[in-house]
């Protein structure tokens, strides 16, 4: 229960203010990790290491990084869990940013 509501909680912020949820992602580390391991139950550190890794795809004003997009393109396949993947289109909207 608590996973799914903090996951709603995350999607809900995201779609009413992209700009707030970048804010909050950026200049509140400790919280988001925190917000993260709720979803995820990884531990600390391992979290605080994907949220490094995961920020950094992102540019300063919202937008991914599509250098850093065609990277995650090629892993996830290559765990074996999906065969392709759909679009970026699909995956994730850049629509409501300046």
């Amino acid at each position: 229960m608590r996973r799914s509501l903090a996951s709603l909680l995350l999607a809900a912020c995201l779609a009413a203010s992209p700009a707030a949820a970048e804010r909050l992602l950026v200049g509140n580390s400790d919280q988001a990790i925190a917000l993260s391991r709720i979803v995820t139950d990884l531990p600390p550190d391992i979290a605080a290491h994907a949220y490094d890794e995961g920020m950094a795809i992102f540019l300063d004003d919202g937008h991914f990084d599509p250098e850093s997009v065609a990277v995650i393109e090629r892993a996830i396949p290559e765990t074996g869990l999906v065969a392709d993947l759909p679009p970026n289109d699909r995956l994730f909207t850049e629509a409501f940013l300046p």
